[in-house]
């Protein structure tokens, strides 16, 4: 496979998993929400167990952010691709 297809295919990969992550994050609220102000002794317990559950679901979704990845994809590039961007033309 093309290394840039496989990059552009990793990136993909990481972002729609990132949104799945992000879903996750939005039912676990709404699931915490209805469990804490829900009228049964365990629920509260119930609730907190969601709570973490969403944190960190939303700290890994906070890690796969376009923003933090996209350094360390562009880092995996060829060592040896020179960055045009870099180069001094002298004429």
């Amino acid at each position: 496979m093309d290394p840039l297809k496989a990059l552009n295919l990793l990136e993909q990969t990481i972002e729609a998993q990132r949104q799945l992550q992000l879903q996750a994050h939005g039912v676990l609220t709404c699931l915490y929400e209805v469990l804490l102000h829900a009228e049964s002794n365990e629920a509260v317990s119930y609730a907190q167990a969601a709570y973490v559950a969403r944190v960190l679901i939303n700290k890994s979704a906070e890690e796969l952010d376009s923003v933090r990845i996209t350094p360390l994809i562009d880092a995996l590039e060829s060592p040896n691709k020179v960055d045009e961007s870099r180069v001094l033309h002298v004429s």
